[in-house]
């Protein structure tokens, strides 16, 4: 069996529109592809690794072979259990719901973890490149507010998910359901927030 792994930034569970979105996805894809199996992680729980003073000097540790503390080696092997988590998936789902005009904090806390040279990425003489081996991902977002050209300047959450995306050579996929929290058709928006995501599911 394959791995779709669903990796769910929102704590609001049900009432998340970002995380309706990926269910709607995700439901799809899984009956048209059953040789899938769903890897749903609720990164939100606050259970994900810690990673202060000890995991940052294990880092740094790690790329030069000196041997670490028991305390930097447990936060070492806890990201690193992030991280085979998520390689051994074959492809993404990501609901993120925009915090502030940016990410919610505990997914760039996962970013984080699991982003590490040798794991995610790499880098040589011409520069960075990426491990994921061009897995697809797809980020399902949510906005409280509508985002016209003239107002893209102040979102800085798909761009930074698309520059994630490019540094881990990941193909991505997003659709976002803006305006949430604002004045409406919203039976609308999430019909043409659907539409998208049954163009992207052939192609995924």
């Amino acid at each position: 069996m394959k791995t779709l792994m669903h990796i769910a930034a929102s704590p609001r569970i049900q009432r998340s529109h970002s995380r309706k979105l990926a269910e709607y996805f995700i439901g799809k894809f899984l009956k048209e592809n059953p040789d899938y199996t769903l890897d749903q992680y609720d990164i939100a729980k606050g259970e994900l690794a810690q990673f202060t003073e000890p995991g940052a000097t294990a880092k740094f540790k790690s790329l030069r072979n000196v041997p670490m503390t028991l305390d930097e080696t447990a936060q070492w092997i806890a990201a690193q259990d992030e991280f085979k988590r998520f390689a051994a998936a074959d492809k993404y789902v990501f609901s993120v719901p925009m915090w502030n005009f940016g990410l919610p904090y505990h997914f760039k806390q996962y970013i984080d973890l699991i982003t590490q040279p040798g794991w995610l990425f790499g880098a040589d003489e011409k520069g960075y490149f990426g491990l994921c081996k061009g897995k697809s991902a797809l980020f399902c977002c949510a906005t409280g507010s509508f985002y016209p050209e003239k107002e893209l300047w102040r979102d800085h959450l798909r761009p930074y998910l698309k520059y994630w995306s490019d540094l881990v050579d990941l193909n991505y996929f997003e659709v976002t359901l803006e305006g949430c929290n604002a004045e409406g058709d919203h039976e609308k928006l999430q019909a043409e927030a659907h539409a998208r995501l049954d163009a992207i599911a052939g192609r995924f």
